[in-house]
């Protein structure tokens, strides 16, 4: 499947304009603060979500990359908001159909908060979840589903049977077997 990194401009929407707005504070609070004072980083972050949600995904992933190199210094790797970013920047390149890069990003934070919350917490289990995505959309059908069953089974157990996420799991394991059932390579 053809990467989707391109960046996208509507010049003068309202999106584009909080863009530009964000990156104009953010160069003020790197000057007045310093890159890693947390406003400037939480500014960061914000701009990096708009411009994913602009489709300007090369900027996005620039900016998650920054916000990471910065976090991982301060706070180190294992730190719930390093794996937070880690998480995020592997999303930008999901949403850009970089899968490669987000299916290598993805295992390294589900080792990390294995290890750092355990295999039940909720993040963990997004990430699984997050995995299984990546592996269906890059047409690893078996990895996916398993993962997928995996997810299934600890949702219900930690969730219920009818929490909206494990009804999300559910759901996505099906449409796995859906699409894997319809592979030329099954």
């Amino acid at each position: 499947m053809a990467n989707r990194m391109t960046d996208r401009q509507h010049s003068g929407s309202p999106r584009e304009e909080a863009i530009r707005l964000l990156e104009e504070e953010l160069v003020r609070h790197e000057g007045d603060l310093g890159p890693d004072h947390p406003e400037t980083l939480r500014r960061r972050r914000e701009l990096a979500r708009l411009c994913r949600a602009a489709g300007r995904y090369p900027q996005a992933i620039r900016l998650y990359q920054e916000a990471l190199e910065t976090l991982e210094r301060l706070l180190g790797l294992g730190h719930p908001d390093t794996l937070r970013i880690r998480s995020s920047l592997a999303n930008v390149y999901y949403a850009a159909g970089c899968y490669h890069q987000a299916l290598q990003l993805f295992q390294e934070i589900l080792v990390s908060r294995q290890q750092v919350l355990g295999p039940d917490h909720p993040d963990t289990l997004r990430s699984r979840g997050s995995l299984a995505n990546s592996y269906r959309a890059a047409g690893r059908y078996e990895e996916a589903i398993c993962l997928y069953r995996e997810v299934l089974a600890a949702r219900e157990r930690v969730l219920g049977h009818q929490h909206p996420s494990t009804r999300t799991s559910r759901k996505n394991l099906e449409a796995a077997y859906r699409v894997a059932d319809r592979s030329p390579t099954r």
